[in-house]
């Protein structure tokens, strides 16, 4: 969560510390804050690839907030869905466990129903979870195609951020099918979006992971 902590989290709880407003959230059941800290947790981990961080708190605390899930549509929940469907599809391809196959399927399902109700926003979300689950099985030319709609998408509906993150997961893809060149322009890709949006710091890691 970091510099983008609200202040007035840090004067009610009387702690800059996330982990410590984490528990004492939970203690007191404020749980739509628990929840904003660990979405921005594992956003803020997966986006700078601090995977096994991102990992634990999804392990931690997914099922949880799933069981305590609130019957409104809010910005928490749909990148609780969505960062954690990516996350539990990447750690299922490095170790297995049906426990993260099932998250990742969960999240695709929940944004296949959101998506019948408002493509611009949740299509390119679909998508690229979509593609990350072809990816897991190994079902290559269905990812190829996939990953490209989401990259598209994202353009399309003006989520500059998410197209990123689209042509970074897709370049991981041609990276690991070993396709060298396809997946370094992908990443630069990337980094154009991540500047376009103002992650200077997130844009800069990514063009010297190329060098």
């Amino acid at each position: 969560v970091g510099r983008n902590r609200p202040v007035v989290w840090e004067n009610k709880y009387g702690t800059k510390d996330d982990d410590e407003i984490l528990a004492k959230a939970l203690e007191i059941q404020e749980l739509n804050v628990g929840e904003t800290v660990v979405v921005c947790k594992m956003m803020y981990n997966f986006i700078f690839r601090n995977l096994d961080e991102a990992e634990t708190v999804a392990q931690q605390y997914l099922e949880f907030f799933e069981r305590h899930d609130s019957a409104l549509l809010n910005f928490i929940n749909i990148y609780r869905y969505f960062y954690g469907g990516l996350i539990a599809l990447g750690r299922f391809r490095k170790n297995g466990g049906q426990f993260w196959m099932d998250i990742g399927e969960r999240s695709i399902s929940q944004f296949e129903a959101w998506n019948t109700e408002c493509e611009w926003n949740f299509q390119n979300k679909l998508l690229l979870l979509q593609a990350e689950l072809h990816f897991t099985k190994n079902e290559v030319t269905e990812a190829e195609h996939t990953y490209n709609l989401a990259i598209s998408s994202s353009k399309d509906h003006r989520f500059v951020h998410e197209q990123g993150l689209s042509c970074e997961l897709a370049g991981i893809f041609y990276r690991t099918t070993r396709r060298k060149e396809h997946s370094m322009s992908l990443i630069r890709q990337a980094a154009e979006c991540y500047t376009s949006w103002g992650a200077h710091e997130k844009a800069n890691a990514l063009l010297l992971s190329l060098e």
